[in-house]
């Protein structure tokens, strides 16, 4: 088991589809995965996908996901609280870390929050003029559980959400090459002065977890193809076969060994059914209703998985990490299916690593990253937040009553004006 020379970490994947959660049944299954035999997390990280509509997550303000993020976080906290048998007087885990760009957001919680030196945040879009309703969250926290920046731990944590569809595994190259173009930190020296530092660091560990969106088909299935979709089975080997013929088809697996994608992270062995796509947004029983009195029946139903006919059932959604060394200690590597309430399930990764990173050496991907920095991307960033502040209000006013209201005064508002000033020209 490791011991005080390892941090360990949970780390949780989860496309809500839109959709808000059920406190109480994400409390129950946050953290389901976690591998009794193995040391509680010290940092437990959240990338969340689809948090909230365009008309909410595009608004230029750093509260606008506030009022989706805040029933998650508390049911983290709860969750933690229950599985380690902290009383409602222990600080438990603290938010340390949350950043966002469009409807895709990264949670960070420390279980000593004094331990974390510094935060920091980035983030990346995808879209027209590289605005963010898909795009990569990147935060940079610095961990030393004594407080000096001798004993430091610089983790980076990539939250994700590239571009959708069984052709365009392409696009969703281009997506990882704009992610580590694009997140850039400005890390501060000891004698004052500011480093700029990507996602790949030789003096940092990275992670990335999200919907990165690669299906086990390069075209959509055709109709009859829905007959032969994966289901649940008792037997390990059947499971087994199952699942080893859905990762021959990966497009992630391919476009990684062809050196064009998620360049030299490593992914723990999949035991586990595809995560995308259901057929509805409630799991494994029909009808959205199942956000209420009905989780705990699908959770108890597992035999048979309803998925959608017009999508190959896929590993969408997956955790990644570096550098892969044999201190590194993954303990458990899964799906949540029991979690209802998207048409995906979320994805878990506990793990321990060491405090003192592995050195890089020769052709380490941390001293030859796959791109160079972006030398533009503060300017694209600032072009692109104004983009998004256009894309927000534009969505706000199209999508809610008072946008359309607000709209419709400001209209009036204006030919009254215009019909003053001509007539008072008269």
């Amino acid at each position: 088991m490791p011991s005080k020379s390892h941090l360990t970490l949970y780390l949780f994947t989860y496309n809500l589809a839109l959709l808000p959660i059920n406190p109480p049944h994400f409390t129950a299954n946050f953290l389901s995965n976690l591998n009794p035999a193995a040391p509680q997390p010290d940092l437990i990280v959240l990338s969340l996908q689809e948090v909230a509509p365009a008309w909410i997550s595009m608004l230029p303000s750093p509260n606008a996901l506030t009022k989706h993020l805040t029933p998650i976080i508390e049911a983290v906290q709860n969750s933690t609280r229950e599985q380690f048998g902290l009383g409602s007087d222990e600080r438990g885990y603290s938010i340390v870390g949350r950043h966002s760009i469009g409807p895709t957001a990264v949670l960070v919680f420390a279980r000593d929050r004094e331990a974390v030196r510094e935060v920091q945040c980035v983030e990346k879009g995808f879209l027209w003029r590289e605005t963010g309703y898909k795009g990569a969250v990147g935060i940079k926290v610095w961990y030393s559980e004594d407080g000096s920046a001798r004993e430091t731990t610089e983790l980076v944590f990539v939250g994700t959400h590239l571009i959708h569809g069984e052709t365009q595994w392409e696009a969703r190259n281009a997506n990882w090459e704009s992610t580590v173009r694009g997140l850039v930190f400005e890390d501060v020296q000891e004698d004052g002065g500011r480093r700029l530092s990507g996602i790949y660091d030789k003096d940092s560990y990275l992670f990335v977890l999200g919907d990165l969106n690669y299906r086990t088909g390069d075209e959509p299935p055709k109709e009859e193809d829905h007959e032969k979709f994966p289901q649940p089975s008792s037997s390990r080997i059947k499971t087994r076969g199952i699942i080893t013929n859905l990762l021959a088809k990966d497009q992630l697996l391919r476009e990684k060994r062809q050196g064009k994608t998620l360049h030299g992270l490593t992914e723990e062995d999949i035991f586990f059914l595809p995560t995308y796509k259901l057929k509805d947004k409630s799991g494994t029983i029909s009808g959205s209703s199942a956000i209420g009195a009905n989780y705990e029946q699908a959770a108890q139903d597992p035999e048979h998985i309803t998925w959608a006919a017009h999508r190959w059932p896929s590993y969408t959604d997956r955790i990644l990490y570096l550098p892969a060394s044999p201190e590194v200690k993954p303990h458990n590597y899964q799906a949540v299916p029991s979690m209802m309430g998207s048409d995906h399930k979320p994805v878990t990764l506990h793990i321990s690593i060491p405090k003192q990173i592995p050195e890089a050496k020769g052709d380490d991907v941390r001293l030859q990253p796959p791109f160079p920095l972006d030398e533009e991307w503060k300017s694209k960033r600032d072009v692109a937040r104004k983009a998004e502040a256009m894309l927000g209000w534009g969505a706000w006013v199209g999508a809610t009553r008072q946008g359309m209201a607000t709209a419709a005064g400001t209209g009036i508002g204006l030919m009254a004006a215009a019909y003053y000033l001509k007539t008072a020209w008269v």
